[in-house]
């Protein structure tokens, strides 16, 4: 069964290119609308008028401070249709640094499986964790701390669906 036609999507990315290889993706599919902006566009802007039913990020809020965050999660909640989900794939910030260590160490763990199963011989762990944390791009904040702003927004049925140290899928629903 084709659902292209039943379905419709609005991608959103700063980068113009990403919206190409993705308009390359989906040669073919129609009822896509690509919009370059940030996240720090979005709110209080006119860039986005219409609601959804879905919305989902995938390994972009993270680059938010706590406070921009909030924002964006505002903005989807407003932007949700009544019965409408987030889903937000990303990573957060350990609660201990014992955690810390344990996922870390985990991640290099996979890694170097990685590199294994494809006989790559480089290092590419490096000071990825030191980057993750402590690099001017990457915001990361606890997912209590998303979680309680979720529902201090209005969502219900906050939780995290899966988590693997630091990767995690969380989100809710609009009522």
């Amino acid at each position: 069964m084709n659902v292209s036609g039943a379905l419709s999507a609005t991608l959103v990315d700063p980068s113009a290119d990403m919206l190409m290889k993705a308009k390359e993706r989906f040669t073919g599919l129609t009822n896509i609308n690509y919009v370059q902006a940030s996240f720090q566009d979005l709110p209080g802007g006119e860039i986005i008028n219409h609601d959804f039913d879905f919305i989902a990020s995938s390994m972009a809020i993270h680059h938010l401070n706590m406070d921009s965050k909030r924002a964006i999660f505002k903005f989807i909640f407003t932007h949700l249709k009544s019965e409408g989900y987030f889903i937000n794939i990303d990573t957060v910030l350990p609660p201990t640094d014992d955690l810390e260590q344990w996922y870390f160490h985990m991640w290099k763990e996979w890694i170097d499986r990685k590199k294994t199963v494809r006989g790559i011989e480089k290092d590419l762990f490096g000071d990825v964790t030191r980057r993750y944390k402590d690099g001017g791009e990457n915001k990361p904040d606890t997912l209590d701390d998303q979680l309680n702003a979720l529902t201090d927004i209005g969502f219900v049925n906050v939780d995290c669906f899966y988590k693997n140290g630091i990767f995690t899928v969380f989100g809710g629903k609009k009522t």
